[in-house]
């Protein structure tokens, strides 16, 4: 009775292994499924909604899913590479391109790739399918090459932080964009090792984007938008963004100069001084990514700085040590010490820089005294808060501005201290205009926040 069922489940195994054999010149996708995941960039660097990031999986029978991103449009798909050749089609539908007239056309992206099995790479183009669009077609290389197992492990479950500067005016065409940007990563322990990047740009955009590991390389795309309208309708709140441009390139994860065994102190270290954190500091991989920040002209006076920005963003993002969810920042501070921290803030449509002093104890952040030009000045006039969260690396807070008195939200992100290099904190603001200043023609500008170790 037994035997029956037993050699009808070889049979029906042995049927299917057999069924997913390919045919005699026919491609076989066993060894080549996975994840694959790239950009598809084009030739010129015109308009950031022609940057595409892609991520696909490729079954053992070939089929496929997954997900296209592209100037805030996401959109997933599904189909099947021909085992003949090996290559795939799929048109994909992205929306209504809309007319002077205020009629609408549908759009479409083609995508075609061509699998490479035994360096698992899909090579292909994304190309937009109305000529009424102004999008240009770009071409890609899709990895799909696994995580790199060394560099893969010693990332699982870390957190960096890396600061953006201002970019050079010579290279933005004189253009002056004061503030600090700043980056946090948060790397996945599955298996595709995936890092979610968040900040901000030194204008004070956010971004934020996900992204498998291939082999030791990120592929980033992050639209930037601008909340638009809010509307609401009974309980329910609308809230409209308007695309203003990208940030994308890759990032090259470099290997770490310590040997393995200092990788194995970060999982235990809760030291925020000492040689066991500044070990571990110096023991993980660090992600080092050269981004464009492409940002879109807009035609809205009020909107800071409207002639578009078209420039690079460098991150170089450092290993942040793991410290209880109570714990101070690992910044060199003296936690006993009074006023062990200074707060600047400058530009963002400020006459002059405003400074404070302020005590980082753990689990709070206490204003003490005005510093700088308003010494002197008694209270906390500009009603400065602080907060941070020790566990990610980040601050955020608020002031009132000098000169509009507008409350004004600022967001930064902390460097660990490293040998006697002291930790700091740089984040960004955007600044606001006093009815005076529009009359006088002034524009709006970003401004820059630090934290700095007493």
């Amino acid at each position: 009775m037994l035997t029956k069922p037993r050699f009808l489940l070889a049979a029906l195994t042995s049927l299917l292994v057999l069924s997913s054999w390919p045919a005699r010149g026919q491609v076989s996708f066993v060894e080549a499924s996975g994840g694959y995941s790239g950009l598809a960039l084009p030739d010129q660097d015109i308009n950031p909604a022609d940057v595409t990031a892609l991520n696909l999986n490729l079954t053992p029978t070939g089929r496929v899913t997954g997900t296209f991103r592209n100037a805030g449009i996401r959109r997933s798909f599904r189909g099947r590479f021909d085992p003949a050749d090996g290559t795939f089609d799929h048109l994909l539908p992205a929306g209504d391109v809309i007319r002077l007239d205020g009629s609408r056309v549908p759009f479409f992206y083609l995508i075609t790739a061509q699998l490479d099995p035994a360096n698992r790479t899909m090579t292909g183009r994304v190309d937009p399918q109305s000529g009424e669009a102004n999008v240009l077609g770009a071409a890609f290389t899709l990895s799909g090459a696994p995580p790199d197992p060394e560099i893969g492990d010693a990332l699982a479950g870390n957190r960096q932080t890396s600061f953006v500067d201002p970019p050079d005016p010579s290279t933005v065409d004189g253009l002056d964009i004061p503030g600090d940007g700043f980056t946090l990563v948060k790397v996945g322990k599955s298996k595709t090792r995936p890092a979610r990047l968040v900040g901000k740009l030194p204008d004070g955009a956010n971004y934020s984007t996900g992204t498998p590991l291939q082999g030791t390389r990120y592929a980033v795309l992050s639209p930037l938008f601008t909340l638009g309208r809010i509307s609401r309708s009974g309980n329910v709140t609308i809230r409209s963004f308007d695309y203003q441009g990208s940030t994308y390139g890759f990032g090259e994860v470099t290997a770490p100069s310590a040997s393995p065994p200092e990788w194995l102190l970060a999982p235990t270290a809760r030291s925020l001084a000492g040689l066991t954190a500044e070990r571990a500091l110096t023991g993980f991989p660090a992600l080092v990514a050269a981004l464009r920040w492409h940002q879109l002209p807009i035609t809205n006076s009020t909107f800071i700085y409207g002639q578009g920005v078209r420039t690079n963003v460098n991150v170089d993002a450092r290993f942040y040590p793991r410290t209880p969810r109570e714990g101070l920042v690992p910044i060199g501070l003296d936690p006993l010490r009074r006023e062990n921290a200074t707060i600047t803030l400058r530009r963002g449509n400020m006459a002059a820089p405003v400074e404070a002093a302020i005590t980082i104890r753990r689990g709070s952040v206490r204003f003490e005294r005005m510093i700088g030009a308003d010494t002197g000045v008694g209270g906390n006039p500009y009603r400065i808060r602080v907060s941070m969260n020790a566990l990610v690396g980040s601050f955020t807070g608020s002031f009132s501005h000098p000169v509009t008195g507008q409350r004004t939200p600022f967001s930064g992100a902390f460097r660990a201290k490293v040998g006697n290099t002291p930790g700091q904190g740089r984040g960004a603001f955007r600044g606001s205009l006093s009815p005076e200043q529009v009359t006088a023609g002034a524009t709006l500008e970003s401004g820059s926040v630090r934290i700095t170790v007493n």
